[in-house]
Order: C-alpha cells, then structure tokens, then sequence
C-alpha cells in the first residue's frame, strides 16, 4: 500500500494542500494520522481513487429546477419606517440626539485618552 503526503495527495488530485487538509478534517478522504499530537497525515492512494469515485458525477439528464415556492417569509416585502423606528427606540438603539433629530448611538470617542498618562 502506497501512502501519499498531504502535497503528493493534493497534486494527484489537482488540488492544494488545504483542500486536501480540509477533506481530512471534514472525514470525506480516507486518511493516516501518525504520530503524537497534531501529528503527519498520510493518504493511502486507494483512498484518493475512493474519494474521486464519491464525487464523480455521472452522466445523464441535469436534474430538474426544484419548483419555484411562494416568496420565502424571510423577504421583506413592506416597511413601516415608523414602526421601525419606534422598535429601535424600545431596544435603546436610538436616542434624541443632535438638535432632535433621531440618530442611532455614536461609537466616538469620548475624547479622553485611551492610555493613562504616566504609563
């Protein structure tokens, strides 16, 4: 049995080092991991002719578009900026602020310095 690096693996593939890593880490090839702790990774090259049959696509009809469904609830469809408004003053995301006019909250500084003197 012939065992490959991550590099070798990922040049029989046509893929880089991360997506190999990235298959690893996700169980889709089949791998070695020796040694202690993080370890070496080593591919056996039957693994990597497993893993092309898995993601070979086999000729044939394209599958058929899903159907088209009703618009999904998450679309806005109306705003009431009034409203909105008034849900962001109950969170304390808007105040009165600069002459009345509402403005969510400033993140500027309050001028002070951020290191105290003397440090």
């Amino acid at each position: 049995m012939s065992l490959l690096t991550v590099k070798q693996a990922a040049a029989h593939l046509g893929v880089s080092p991360a997506t190999v890593y990235a298959l690893c880490a996700f169980r889709r090839l089949r791998h070695e991991r020796h040694g202690l702790g993080r370890g070496r990774i080593l591919i056996p090259l039957e693994a990597l002719e497993e893993y092309r049959q898995s993601v070979t696509v086999e000729v044939g009809e394209p599958p058929s578009p899903a159907p088209r469904s009703s618009p999904s609830p998450s679309r806005f469809t109306m705003l009431d900026g009034e409203r909105l408004k008034a849900a962001w003053r109950r969170q304390g995301a808007l105040g009165d602020r600069r002459g009345g006019k509402d403005s969510a909250r400033s993140s500027e500084s309050s001028g002070d310095p951020s290191i105290p003197p003397g440090s």
